[in-house]
């Protein structure tokens, strides 16, 4: 939720007119407010008629004092001829030149209330997008907050800590629809929640507080020391599952024979639970609630969709072309993984590396949406089409649209609905902080082991076919390592060359770079069969991409201090938040 600010001498006259349509204009996450310096005792008789004519009734209105948390709160003024009392917020404040309304004839008090609807209307028009994703202002009151706390609790909680626990709880005041004494209500929160073991707030956020002396957890920890522990060694939970799978294979040899009996169409009803047990904890992960927020920003959105859904499926299908060539189920599997994108690890590499978390997360969920609808048309085109187009050798291969677009329905479209349908329950029942520290951390294993459970069978299917042929991982690795270091490096230099700054920049590479391994492994099972070559291809790449997509983190932050050296945490003192036009909003970078 985003303040607009509008402030007159006596808010009995202009600040209610644009007050109230703003709120006819503005879409639902930005309010706006009014107040004034020197409130009258009611709102201007004249002012109430004339806008009763436009259908909006003043009369119950009450002229309000501007104050200091109102300025503290707002993340957008605008003064009406106030001269030298202007408020200060921490991003902009402009200055609209409107006669004063009081005691001038109704002829007059019309001109100036069309004249406020039309900068009203201008000024949702042009800068809405900018209001809604400045966050300059939750900056400003995080500085506010934090002296106090890193007084109270020196020696006991980190400064990170302590800076992560007051960015959660101000967060979680964003969306609420009133922010008076909110600033008094978040010191409390954090704390309390710097006070406990365990909180819930921070939870939330994927930021864990810990019971070790304080310099024993700071930002600049190892990277693998900040992942969870099954996200730590999914590397080696993946090898153990591949060598489990051989020896299964090899202990039970009718298994395949059983699995086949099981089979819907070329899926075996165990993997095909596997598969969408692997699918679902990942997307009720996914904040569909956040969607509005796909404004603004447009540059970096725009570049981000280009590069995942147009340069980097060419890519691969250049790249699985250049090395399998003459593996035509191991090239389409390699394809496979490149049309994915990535709706869940990818938090967690952007969270890493320091990103910017928000646009990651509305990234998230229009890929999520997205690969619904166009990953079966992609299949069709770079598995078909394009090849065909091309004049390249097939080696008869082909693959029907409806084929790859029925898997992704079954195994993206199921898992969606009900991951969806379980966070609005979740949100509506108990809100997104029960939700996110209580729900998802009971849930976000079965992703790992729906995704061993399907790598045991897949592999005692395949055993003979990989004992006979131990290269034909490292060979289907090769693509794989080009395409993730080859997507993050374009991403990293196109969103320095675009001046986004290092979190905007981390957040587009990781995201470009990153795929979803899990829709990836369901499509090439689902289509081709558990025994394909596909289905080997899908497993490797997770195989592949975390230990890759560590090491990138590792470069990130390595880059960051060099190429963006001005952009370091600095708390500033703040400057005087009634009235000063030279003050500049504190900073957290």
């Amino acid at each position: 939720m985003r303040y607009v600010l509008f402030v007159c001498n006596h808010n009995a006259g202009r600040s209610q007119m644009a007050q109230a349509f703003f709120e006819r204009y503005a879409p639902e996450d930005v309010r706006g407010e009014s107040a004034g310096q020197d409130p009258a005792k009611a709102v201007w008789p004249n002012v109430v008629e004339a806008m009763r004519e436009v259908d909006v009734d003043l009369s119950g209105q009450r002229p309000k004092k501007l104050t200091i948390e109102m300025q503290l709160h707002a993340d957008w003024a605008v003064t009406m001829a106030c001269g030298g009392t202007c408020p200060y917020v921490p991003t902009t404040v402009e200055d609209w030149e409107i006669p004063d309304p009081a005691g001038r004839p109704i002829e007059e008090v019309r001109a100036i209330r069309d004249d406020i609807e039309e900068r009203v209307a201008g000024l949702v028009h042009d800068r809405i997008s900018e209001i809604q994703n400045d966050r300059t202002a939750h900056q400003f009151r995080l500085v506010r907050l934090l002296p106090q706390l890193v007084t109270e609790f020196d020696g006991k909680r980190s400064p990170e800590e302590i800076r992560a626990c007051a960015d959660a709880v101000l967060d979680d005041y964003d969306d609420v629809p009133v922010r008076s004494h909110i600033m008094t209500l978040a010191h409390k929160r954090t704390r309390d929640c710097l006070r406990a073991e365990h909180c819930d707030v921070c939870a939330a956020r994927r930021y864990f507080l810990s019971a070790r002396p304080p310099s024993a957890v700071t930002s600049d920890a190892p990277v693998i020391a900040r992942l969870s522990f099954l996200d730590r060694f999914l590397p080696l939970w993946i090898a153990l599952g591949m060598a489990g799978g051989l020896a299964l294979g090899s202990v039970v040899p009718g298994l395949n024979g059983f699995l086949d009996k099981l089979k819907v169409g070329t899926v075996s009803l165990p993997i095909a639970l596997g598969l969408l047990a692997m699918m679902y904890p990942v997307l009720t992960k996914v904040r569909y609630e956040d969607m509005g927020r796909m404004r603004g920003d447009g540059r970096m959105f725009g570049v981000s969709l280009f590069l995942s859904w147009v340069v980097g499926p060419a890519l691969m299908f250049t790249l699985a072309w250049l090395f399998l060539a003459d593996q035509p189920a191991y090239r389409t599997g390699v394809i496979v993984v490149g049309l994915a994108r990535c709706i869940a690890m990818v938090l967690v590499w952007n969270e890493l590396a320091g990103g910017d978390s928000d646009r990651a997360a509305v990234l998230v969920i229009f890929n999520a949406i997205f690969q619904v609808v166009a990953y079966a048309l992609l299949g069709w085109f770079y598995l078909n089409a394009l090849p065909d187009l091309l004049g390249l050798n097939n080696q008869g291969f082909h693959v029907g649209i409806w084929e790859v677009g029925r898997t992704t329905l079954i195994f993206l479209g199921i898992p969606l609905t009900a991951g969806y349908l379980t966070r609005r329950w979740g949100l509506r029942a108990h809100g997104r902080e029960w939700f996110e520290s209580t729900v998802i951390p009971r849930i976000a294993p079965i992703t790992l082991y729906g995704l061993l459970f399907t790598i045991v069978l897949l592999f005692a299917i395949q055993g003979n076919h990989i004992t006979a042929q131990p290269l034909t991982v490292a060979r289907i690795a090769l693509p794989l390592l080009a395409y993730f270091a080859g997507m993050w490096t374009v991403g990293f230099l196109i969103g320095r060359a675009m001046h986004l700054g290092y979190p905007r920049t981390a957040t587009l590479a990781f995201t470009v770079a990153s795929n979803d391994f899990e829709l990836a492994i369901a499509v090439a099972v689902g289509v081709w069969g558990a025994s394909s070559g596909q289905a080997l291809a899908g497993v490797v790449g997770p195989l592949i991409e975390v230990p890759v997509l560590i090491t990138l983190v590792y470069v990130a932050l390595w880059l960051r201090p060099r190429w963006w050296p001005g952009e370091s945490v600095a708390i500033r003192p703040l400057p005087d938040p009634l009235c000063d036009p030279a003050a500049e909003p504190a900073q957290i970078l």
